[in-house]
């Protein structure tokens, strides 16, 4: 009984992972193909400066070593640009952070009832489950806890 509940909550926590390392993956994708499109973008400035050194050619009169520095510059800048907006889309915003804060509470209260109650129910347990694999990674892992506890030491008697 206890290890069916056990299994169903660390599909939930495994599967969440997952989405959240594919996520992860696939922003880290996203930035090293811009980052590759302009080092290609940097080469070829870089090769054409090179080649045909006239002043038509070489950014109106610099020299190659400085053409290279200022290109180089701009993708900096860019790149310092675009870390902010990686780090922003991490960081949850104040009301997100409001609604984590009140799931977590609830998830607490609910558990609380069920410690009180001594049973839960399989319709009960479902829907806590749920609300736990929406809570971040810390909140889920103390109401994880939480539970297994109560379940383990007989508190909370479970049926599946």
């Amino acid at each position: 009984m206890v290890s069916k509940i056990l299994s169903g909550l660390l599909l939930g926590v495994l599967t969440l992972t997952t989405f959240q390392l594919a996520l992860s993956m696939h922003r880290m994708e996203s930035s090293l193909s811009l980052l590759q499109q302009e080092l290609e973008r940097a080469r070829q400035a870089t090769s054409l400066a090179k080649r045909d050194p006239s002043p038509s050619n070489s950014g109106a009169g610099l020299s190659s070593s400085a053409l290279r520095q200022l290109i180089a510059d701009a993708v900096q800048d860019q790149l310092a640009d675009r870390e902010p907006a990686v780090a922003q889309a991490d960081t949850p915003s104040p009301a997100q952070r409001r609604r984590e804060d009140q799931l977590a509470r609830e998830v607490g209260e609910s558990i609380q009832y069920h410690i009180s109650v001594g049973t839960i129910s399989q319709a009960d347990m479902q829907t806590l489950q749920q609300q736990i694999l929406r809570l971040d990674q810390e909140a889920r892992r103390r109401a994880l806890g939480e539970l297994v506890t109560a379940i383990n030491d007989g508190t909370i008697k479970a049926r599946l």
